[in-house]
């Protein structure tokens, strides 16, 4: 993963956005597995001050392809960051990088997690699915099976921002692709179980298949898909819980509520 940016490269950012201004601060922003996150105020150039975020993810992750993806999300009832400066590798930073609105908001990994969430959840998930993928050229995406579905790819609480209990952004879209709308809601279904129980996934997965009319019954098939591809990095949950608030998500905790997850996969 990169190193900070220096304070010269965010003043270029900031240039680049707004002519004449310059940084007030910066943050490095927690959460990110594979992708460095670095918010930065900037003041002046066209008044007041604003907070934007560079992001610079993987090599195996271009940047430009979720720029272009944002900029095709962007407005279809889908709350995402919207996305300002791409640059390619060597342009202000030696790998590729781009610079996103701030969105204000926090993910939320606490034990009340209620029917309100689910609610907000399973409708961001299911605008996702329903954006028109023939209407626009997707095709730079991956494509998982005979699916054409826009998935997020890895849409868990780590990825979606909250204002109390209203869902205000869902970011970090390097892993989406195109696929079975029931694998990114199986995904989330894990995530879900490992963190806040079975009840919270069951409540985001009864709210889901409402909104959209799909049926469960491909269900298991995709859970088990999830779960085979998380259990080689179960023991990366095992740090860090007890700074978010949840010092009770222990890895015995974490194995015993994946194991009920992946035992229900084979019924």
């Amino acid at each position: 993963m990169p190193g900070p940016p220096s304070p010269g490269q965010l003043e270029d950012l900031a240039r680049r956005i707004h002519p004449g201004s310059h940084v007030v601060r910066s943050w490095p922003l927690a959460g990110g597995v594979s992708a460095a996150m670095t918010a930065f105020e900037v003041a002046g150039g066209q008044g007041g001050s604003m907070r934007y975020v560079l992001r610079q993810p993987p090599a195996w992750s271009p940047a430009a392809h979720e720029h272009r993806l944002l900029s095709l999300v962007e407005g279809r009832g889908v709350p995402v960051p919207l996305p300002l400066l791409l640059g390619e590798a060597g342009d202000v930073f030696e790998g590729d990088w781009l610079v996103l609105d701030y969105a204000e908001g926090e993910p939320f990994f606490g034990k009340d997690f209620g029917p309100r969430r689910a609610v907000e959840m399973a409708t961001a998930l299911a605008a996702i699915h329903a954006i028109d993928t023939a209407a626009s050229d997707f095709s730079f995406l991956r494509t998982d099976g005979d699916g054409q579905t826009l998935l997020h790819g890895d849409f868990w609480p780590g990825n979606i921002l909250w204002r109390g209990e209203e869902l205000v952004a869902v970011i970090d879209w390097e892993d989406a692709l195109l696929g079975d709308p029931l694998f990114d809601v199986a995904i989330t279904r894990l995530d879900l179980a490992l963190i806040h129980g079975a009840e919270a996934a069951n409540l985001f997965t009864a709210q889901y298949l409402e909104r959209t009319g799909l049926g469960a019954e491909r269900l298991p098939h995709w859970d088990a898909r999830a779960a085979a591809r998380q259990e080689p990095h179960l023991e990366a949950w095992n740090g860090g819980w007890a700074e978010l608030g949840r010092p009770d998500l222990t890895m015995d905790v974490i194995r015993e509520r994946f194991a009920a997850f992946a035992g229900r996969t084979r019924g």
